[in-house]
């Protein structure tokens, strides 16, 4: 396997019940990823999602904790109503992130995404490399997200939440 990115391990974000909780790295939570979304309306521009288990939120871990293009951390105290979940109940919740636009965060964009229709194109398999950037009990980044990777990966339904979420009233 390849080296991961930076962009890919810096759009690891990790979740708290407080934040409080998240300022200090106490309190284990969750962990998920910011992805950009094309605008459908200004070319070049990227709406940004934060991506998690919904199980995770609905255990109260809905504050983020993300680096910032300068390598700190931010904290966006989040409620659980701000939050999400996949239309057909998969244990996926997304949240929008609203930055301006001048700012620039690492995000996952969605034209990195596996889809299904190219899984058989790409000749995806038992045994292709895959991997995944998250949060690992124990080793939490007190200061700094400091993510691990991980050699298990199922995120196919995440596609399908923030589009959901970009369709509702």
């Amino acid at each position: 396997m390849s080296r991961i990115s930076d962009q890919v391990l810096d759009s690891v974000v990790y979740l708290y019940k407080s934040t409080a909780s998240a300022h200090k790295g106490e309190s284990l939570g969750g962990s998920g990823f910011l992805v950009g979304v094309p605008s459908e309306r200004i070319q070049g521009q990227l709406h940004c999602y934060a991506v998690t288990n919904l199980h995770i939120i609905n255990q109260g871990y809905s504050v983020v904790r993300m680096t910032t293009a300068t390598g700190e951390t931010e904290v966006l105290s989040l409620s659980q109503d701000d939050w999400r979940s996949h239309p057909e109940m998969d244990d996926v919740a997304v949240c929008p992130i609203t930055r301006p636009a001048t700012e620039m965060i690492a995000m996952v964009s969605t034209i990195a995404f596996l889809t299904r229709e190219a899984v058989p194109v790409l000749n995806i398999g038992p045994g292709d490399d895959v991997y995944m950037a998250g949060r690992f009990i124990g080793h939490d980044g007190k200061q700094r997200n400091t993510p691990i990777v991980s050699a298990t990966w199922k995120v196919l339904a995440v596609w399908d939440a923030i589009s959901a979420m970009r369709n509702a009233p």
